[in-house]
């Protein structure tokens, strides 16, 4: 599966909307931020474990903890499927 590139003018509700027509829960998924600068990058890798009003559920984990705010998220892709 590709990468889902989050278009940058998309709200969180879009953002959140295009998220889940990519991936499902129990997918393995890599998500990159969109303020990725040379000294503020985040990768996070984990198991899709919700679809949160705001945020995508990383590991069962919030943001700051794993999970990520959909304005936040600048690409998603597949690593493994449930």
């Amino acid at each position: 599966m590709t990468d889902l590139t989050i278009p940058a003018d998309a709200d969180a509700n879009q953002a959140k909307a295009l998220v889940e027509d990519h991936i499902e829960i129990g997918d393995i998924v890599k998500v990159r931020d969109a303020e990725r600068t040379e000294d503020h990058q985040m990768d996070v890798t984990g198991e899709v474990t919700g679809f949160e009003s705001d945020y995508l559920e990383i590991d069962g984990n919030p943001p700051g903890e794993g999970g990520v705010r959909y304005d936040e998220i600048q690409t998603v892709g597949q690593v493994e499927s449930s």
